[in-house]
């Protein structure tokens, strides 16, 4: 099957990412992670299209947090996922 795998998880926030990550994997499921600076890709952006103006959008942003962090699980596995994710949450409130 072309799409075996489901985002389950997206975060800014890689503290959090990386721990659910290991929550996940010590639950028993398989994941993939995926990466994705957004300000790397406004910048080649910027560069193909020739225009060095910043967007408006980044004028009071925190630059530092541009980094999307995303989880897939198999399709499978995903309402497992969601109730291992559930269950990292409640733990983090505690």
């Amino acid at each position: 099957m072309f799409f075996s795998w489901s985002e389950v998880y997206t975060s800014m926030d890689a503290d959090e990412f990386y721990a659910l990550c290991n929550f996940l994997e010590n639950e028993g499921l398989k994941i993939k992670t995926k990466t994705i600076d957004n300000l790397r890709n406004r910048i080649l952006t910027e560069s193909l299209l020739g225009t060095q103006d910043r967007p408006v959008m980044y004028f009071g942003n925190d630059r530092t947090n541009r980094k999307e962090y995303r989880i897939l699980v198999k399709n499978d596995d995903e309402d497992k996922a969601y109730i291992a994710i559930n269950k990292f949450k409640r733990m983090r409130r505690e």
